[in-house]
């Protein structure tokens, strides 16, 4: 996996944290996952003394007491690495390694060199299709919300080699495990959980994902000025102003009345005072502002001075009130503006909570006691809470019977100011028995005033029958066939076994989302995967047989499902980074809910495989996502931002202003993915011939543009002067990703024909059209970036293009 300039983890991260059930928050875990697992299903996986000797350790206690533990695998320690280890690998591949765990069991596995154990029960260990072994420990259950409080997953390829991670809730880090094939050493790498997991999940043109927008509190206003009155000599006159302010949420806010005294030359040194007074309006004193009075001083001297005034939240939607403050009995001066008006804004607001659309979870297959899924049912917040709250939740009876048909838990759901969603742990259970639909409620209690939140229903349906049959007819596309490295794109829908989206060792099974798109929607979402990706010697296709022929080490893939619940997300796509060649790290996913656009989820395919191919996300200092501009001549957007409907889509180096990102997308990409072979040089002596071609004839070549610094050069013999039109088109069926440059020169390399005579650039196609005297020219092709602000570079211009000669 290669590390990025702030060591880029995998599952890259925005708001799906809470949706695979891990938000980070500081917890205390249960230390035993499954009181319940028998004493003799506990083992000991350790270093080379124990395992040598033969000595599992201590059995793990079962039903142990809560307590807090240190949620770093290992701590900061003079003298050790605090981002890598290397150790003993046997814990992993040994004998007693994760090939010998049996679900069920409960496992406490030290890695030794200081890292704390790893304690946790086995939920699954399965045989992957291509003999690689799947393993992961549920690390324990949060007391209080029954979420999970952190796994461990991996992958034991049939070679010995081992890939995988452990991850906690409440720990800033993810540990990345790697054991090379044939190697007897475990690298563990810590890394930031920020970068964790890839929520394709922000507001888009189209509205897909849109969140509710926040209700915005009243703004506080600056109070009124006072303008200092004109004084008449030998006299002073004081005045208050008006002040408006929110009623507060918890506590109330001050309003501070600004007192002004306009004391004229000659009026003497003499301090100046004045009694105050609060009168009720529409406002009441005691219960929407605090009562007082008293006397304000000013100095000699002085000429302004604040009375203050705290008003009391009361819970109560009753509109703007008012209230005013009185001066009255000025010692040494008069009164001018003698009411100063005070406007409570009302403030309250009210949230509903909703579940996320029907939710229909699936019961897995076998019996209860060795099938279990899990689920996250997501909840989205309306508008979200304008401060901090919490209230109970629990799961009750309704046909479907706790403990039965579902686990019977509860917990306490904790908001912060801002947030508007959440998610409850629901436990499913097979129990081997033909029935219908069943379901059970989520209740809630303990609600603010001003959170409403009715009961959520969710129905058990009976285990899916899977037919075999015919897949539907995707038509079978390859952008390169014969290269060696693939990405696969599957719209038929799957079953998933054995991979990190797996939370058991229950599969996953997905339906086809043909039907949604056809034969041409499907064409056109694998044409903008494949430009996006043309300038490398990669097979993008549609072929299942194509991918199923290709070792795992040189493919990846994108699954196209409807089922966001099935993976406990709610985003457009999520995929984790780092990880082409690693299968158990795949597929990348790009959900197709909603009514959206071919382009919006061509987008979500690319920019999820971007992060397989290793990249982080494209945002600015402000924003996660960088959306991209219209520039003076077309727009533009970086593939790993939110670039939906722009003009040109690139992969980019975090060269556009603002930009928060300054990896080097195409070098990433490259390590995973060699580069095209060139079609044309770069002189007259190696150039390819460019033919003569009667107009309305098809381009006679095609090539790619493969770095900022490819050109391409096309050698153009005329036997006698004639008119010609040279077209250069970079247009991929409605895809761009090549903003297409062309020139024109002499054999002797002078430009033949001037900037600006004959030519048209309609946006991805250039085209010069003239007279040219008999002789040889050299044409040459590039990308090319827009200098105009805010414009984009050369950089990620890269890509397919024809190119024509032709006459009339």
């Amino acid at each position: 996996m290669k590390h990025s300039s702030h060591l880029r983890a995998w599952l890259c991260g925005f708001v799906a944290l809470a949706a695979t059930g891990l938000t980070v928050w500081k917890i205390t875990t249960h230390q035993s996952a499954s009181p319940s697992a028998p004493v003799s299903a506990r083992v000991h996986s350790g270093g080379d003394a124990k395992l040598a000797a033969g000595n599992l350790g201590d059995d793990v206690p079962s039903g142990r007491e809560e307590r807090p533990r240190e949620v770093r695998l290992w701590p900061v320690e003079a003298g050790l690495p605090d981002s890598r280890r290397v150790v003993s690998a046997l814990p992993i591949t040994g004998k007693q390694g994760v090939a010998s765990w049996e679900t069920g069991h409960r496992i406490s596995l030290s890695l030794g060199k200081g890292m704390l154990p790893v304690d946790g029960e086995v939920v699954m260990n399965v045989v992957r299709e291509d003999g690689g072994r799947a393993i992961r420990l549920d690390l324990g259950t949060d007391a209080e919300s029954g979420e999970s409080t952190g796994e461990l997953f991996g992958n034991l390829d049939p070679d010995g080699g081992f890939q995988g991670h452990i991850r906690y809730r409440g720990d800033e880090n993810v540990y990345r495990l790697k054991v090379a094939a044939g190697s007897d050493e475990l690298a563990v790498s810590r890394m930031p959980v920020a970068d964790l997991v890839c929520s394709y999940g922000v507001e888009r043109p189209d509205g897909m994902l849109t969140p509710a927008e926040a209700t915005t509190p009243a703004a506080v206003l600056p109070p009124t000025s006072v303008v200092t009155p004109d004084v008449p000599a030998g006299s002073a006159v004081i005045s208050v102003g008006d002040v408006s302010m929110a009623e507060g949420q918890t506590k109330g806010n001050v309003m501070k009345f600004p007192v002004v005294c306009g004391v004229a030359s000659g009026s003497g040194k003499a301090a100046i005072s004045v009694q105050w007074t609060l009168v009720d309006v529409t406002a009441t004193g005691g219960s929407d502002y605090k009562k007082a009075s008293g006397k304000l001083t000013l100095r000699s001297g002085q000429t302004s001075g604040v009375i203050s005034v705290t008003t009391m939240p009361d819970r109560v939607s009753e509109g703007d009130e008012t209230f005013k403050v009185v001066l009255s009995s000025p010692v040494n001066a008069t009164v001018g503006k003698a009411e100063g008006t005070g406007t409570i804004f009302d403030d309250e607001w009210t949230s509903t909570v909703s579940v996320d659309a029907p939710q229909v979870l699936s019961e897995p297959s076998g019996d209860v006691a060795k099938q279990k899924a899990t689920y996250s049912v997501p909840f989205t917040v309306t508008p979200p809470v304008q401060e901090a709250v919490s209230f109970s939740w629990k799961l009750v009876s309704g046909s479907a019977v706790a403990g039965t048909d579902f686990t019977g838990t509860s917990g306490t759901i904790k908001l912060a100011a801002g947030q508007g969603t959440f998610v409850v742990p629901v436990s499913i259970l097979g129990d081997a028995t033909l029935e219908g639909e069943e379901a059970f409620s989520i209740q809630f209690s303990k609600l603010p005033v001003m959170v409403t939140a009715p009961a959520a229903t969710v129905t058990i349906s009976a285990p899916p029958v899977v037919t075999t049959g015919p897949p539907s007819p995707v038509p079978a596309l390859q952008s390169k066939p014969g290269a060696t490295k693939v990405i696969y794109l599957e719209f038929n829908g799957t079953t998933l076994t054995g991979t990190a989206w797996n939370k058991t060792s229950a599969p996953i099974t997905t339906a086809s989302v043909y039907s949604k798109f056809g034969d041409q929607g499907c064409h056109d979402i694998w044409i903008m995967v494949a430009e996006a990706y043309r300038a490398f010697d990669v097979n993008v296709t549609t072929d299942k047989s194509v991918f199923d022929a290709t070792p795992s080490a040189n493919r990846t893939w994108c699954l196209f499902n409807s089922e966001p619940a099935k993976f406990n997300s709610s985003a457009a796509g999520l995929g984790y980074v780092g990880v082409f060649g690693e299968p158990a790290y795949q597929p990348a996913l790009a959900f197709t809910t909603g009514d959206y656009t071919i382009d919006s989820y061509g987008t979500i395919a690319v920019h999820e495989l971007g992060h397989n191919l290793g990249l982080s996300h494209d945002g600015t200092k402000t924003e996660e996502y960088y959306e991209g501009h219209s520039g003076a001549r077309f727009s533009w957007g970086p593939w790993m931002g939110t670039p939906y409907y722009k003009f040109y889509r690139q992969f980019s180096i975090g060269d556009y202003a603002g930009a928060s990102n300054p990896e080097d997308d195409l070098a990433i990409i490259g390590g995973y993915l060699p580069v095209r072979a060139d079609e044309a040089g770069d002189t007259l002596n190696i150039a390819v011939d460019l033919p003569i071609q009667s107009t309305g004839a098809l381009p006679a070549i095609t090539a790619n543009i493969t770095s900022r610094t490819d050109v391409d050069s096309y050698r153009l013999v005329l036997d006698a002067s004639q008119t010609v039109t040279i077209t250069l088109n970079s247009d991929q069926d409605g895809s761009y990703s090549l903003a297409p440059g062309m020139k024109i020169y002499t054999s002797a390399g002078a430009v033949a024909v001037p900037s600006g005579t004959g030519w048209t650039d309609d946006g991805g196609e250039v085209k010069w059209t003239g007279v040219l005297a008999a002789g040889t020219y050299r044409v040459d092709v590039d990308g090319i970036g827009d200098p105009t602000s805010p414009g984009y570079s050369d950089y990620g211009s890269i890509g397919g293009y024809t190119i024509q000669a032709t006459t009339p």
